[in-house]
């Protein structure tokens, strides 16, 4: 299957924010690890930390919006990223337990161009013309699926691996994630590794899982969990 449109912020999803950060300039209180959240009818205090883990004086905001991920508030104090709430939100407690942090590893290659748009590429895999490439789905249990820049003509392409598959991969180096990503994609575009290997400019890439930050990508609602959403944002 492939698709011919992906929608995307082409200059980085931090221009979405930056009409409100420029009003809020100055106000935003970056590189600040919240440890405790005390709460009440009409007190709130944030207990927050540096990243050496130096404690700050508390903040007495009026008010608290929390929009962090789901693993960070399933987290366990004292474990790193979690956050204590005194009195504990218990009445979250059952919308929690249906919702969970997935599995993922992605990525981001630049490529030194767009390679894959080669006539002698398009003719070995049946034919295909893959100039306007947006999706590839693989048979790869590592990386299955893939994706590119187009409709721009970046040469970018993503790697996407998810669940179980994603889980064996958390946790090594990004050179070895390279690795594997790459010799998947050689096997489905049935060229010599180093053909693609030779491509490559740079590699990023995160281990969300293994972040106490994130403590995973993407939420979802387990069985029963259809309302768990909505229970989680109420006040």
């Amino acid at each position: 299957l492939r698709e011919r449109r992906l929608e995307r912020v082409l200059e980085g999803y931090s221009s979405v924010l930056r009409p409100a950060t420029e009003q809020l300039a100055g106000r935003i209180r970056l590189a600040s690890i919240v440890t405790a959240i005390e709460w009440g009818r009409h007190q709130v205090r944030i207990w927050h930390t540096s990243p050496a883990r130096r404690k700050r004086p508390p903040l007495p905001p009026p008010a608290v919006l929390l929009s962090v991920p789901v693993g960070v508030l399933q987290a366990t104090p004292p474990d790193e990223g979690a956050i204590r709430f005194e009195p504990p939100i218990t009445a979250k407690s059952r919308a929690l337990a249906h919702l969970a942090m997935g599995d993922v590893v992605r990525l981001v290659i630049r490529c030194r161009r767009r390679f894959w748009t080669d006539d002698v590429l398009s003719r070995r895999v049946a034919g295909e013309d893959f100039d306007q490439l947006g999706f590839l789905h693989t048979s790869d249990v590592r990386f299955p699926t893939w994706w590119s820049a187009y409709p721009d003509t970046a040469p970018v392409l993503v790697a996407w691996s998810g669940g179980h598959a994603a889980r064996a991969l958390s946790g090594l180096t990004t050179r070895e994630v390279t690795q594997r990503a790459l010799t998947a994609l050689a096997s489905a575009l049935g060229v010599p590794f180093y053909r693609i290997d030779r491509e490559v400019a740079h590699v990023w890439t995160h281990d969300w899982m293994n972040d106490p930050f994130t403590r995973g990508a993407y939420s979802y609602q387990l069985v029963g969990g259809r309302y768990a959403s909505r229970d989680l944002a109420r006040p």
